[in-house]
């Protein structure tokens, strides 16, 4: 799955594509923020998107979750 070449996180990725509609201050970088597992997305916590937006996410989580939750970053790989 993802991997921030930043900080090195695996686990928590937001969408560029999806942007918060409730941003607060420390808050979610997205609408919608994947947490993923080893080779598969564990669960996807919406903030504010749609059904469709989630499902599109879940089913190709490569074209969605672009930016790091834990420092910002957009330098992204996918294995």
């Amino acid at each position: 799955m993802p991997q921030c070449l930043r900080c090195g996180n695996t686990s928590n990725f937001g969408s560029s594509r999806l942007p918060n509609t409730t941003p607060w201050v420390n808050g979610a970088v997205s609408a919608l923020v994947g947490n993923f597992s080893g080779e598969e997305v564990n669960y996807l916590e919406n903030m504010g998107t749609t059904l469709e937006n989630s499902e599109q996410a879940f089913a190709h989580p490569e074209r969605y979750f672009d930016t790091c939750s834990a420092c910002g970053s957009t330098d992204i790989i996918w294995p």
